[in-house]
C-alpha cells in the first residue's frame, strides 16, 4: 500500500482546521464564539501578572543597606530581642443545661 504523505498531511491539516470550527447541527450554521468563555482563566492570569510600571504614592518606604547590615550583625551576635509570646486568655466552660430525656430500654 503506497500512501502519498503530502496528501495525507494536507488532509490531516484540513481536518484539524475544521475541528476548530463549531457547527450547530440544528441551525446548520457555524456557532459564534462567546467572548466571555475563558474569562475565569483570563482573570486568574491577570491576577498573577506583575505591573511592569507600578505607580507608588510619594511616601515610598526605602530600604537601607546600612540598616540591613546592622540588623544582620545584631542577629548574628545574639543582640536581637526575642518576641514575647502573645498572651491569650481562653475561657472554656459554661453552664450546662440538663435535658429531660430518659435512658433505658422499653
Amino acid at each position: 500500500m503506497n500512501i502519498d504523505r503530502k496528501a495525507l498531511c494536507l488532509a490531516f491539516l484540513g481536518a484539524a482546521t475544521l475541528g476548530g470550527c463549531a457547527f450547530d447541527p440544528q441551525t446548520g450554521k457555524l456557532v459564534e464564539p462567546h467572548p466571555e468563555l475563558g474569562e475565569a482563566s483570563r482573570q486568574t492570569f491577570m491576577a498573577q501578572v506583575v505591573d511592569p510600571d507600578p505607580h507608588y504614592p510619594d511616601q515610598v518606604p526605602q530600604s537601607s543597606g546600612a540598616q540591613s547590615e546592622r540588623a544582620i550583625k545584631a542577629y548574628r551576635e545574639g543582640k536581637v530581642e526575642e518576641p514575647k509570646a502573645p498572651s491569650s486568655t481562653v475561657s472554656v466552660g459554661g453552664s450546662g443545661g440538663g435535658g429531660s430525656g430518659s435512658s433505658g430500654s422499653r
